[in-house]
């Protein structure tokens, strides 16, 4: 049975974090997420990301307790893919390195919107984030 509406996409993700000062120093300084609103009565702050949203809930907060995940920081989900606009991976490559981002793992596959090269990075809290940029 079809359902009676459209999946338009993501929203948002909702991920917690220990740490705001360096999640933030991760999403909004080396990945260029900006930030379009804080929120602190629930200790969040959201990043654009693209047409979607990144919440970054600090659990450490006890306004921001309501997110605390059951199995801990960095298992809360497998990973977050960051669709990148086409760009130098060599000049990409530099700046993770500059940023003492080792790439964990690479992969060259397809995706809805065409080949596409994936490097998977970790942020501070130890969860991995694909950044997929089109080939």
């Amino acid at each position: 049975m079809t359902p009676p509406f459209r999946v338009r996409g993501f929203d948002h993700v909702a991920l917690p974090v220990t740490d705001m000062a360096r999640a933030l120093a991760f999403y909004r300084d080396i990945l260029g997420c900006p930030v379009t609103a804080t929120y602190p009565e629930d200790a969040l702050v959201r990043l654009a990301v693209g047409d979607a949203d990144l919440f970054l809930v600090d659990v450490s907060a006890p306004n921001g307790a309501w997110a605390k995940p059951p199995a801990g920081p960095g298992r809360n989900l497998d990973h977050l893919c960051i669709a990148l606009a086409p760009c130098d991976e060599g000049a990409l490559r530099r700046h993770l390195a500059r940023h003492d981002l080792s790439v964990l793992e690479e992969r060259v596959g397809d995706n809805r919107h065409g080949p596409t090269l994936s490097l998977y990075i970790r942020d501070p809290e130890g969860t991995q984030v694909e950044l997929s940029l089109p080939r």
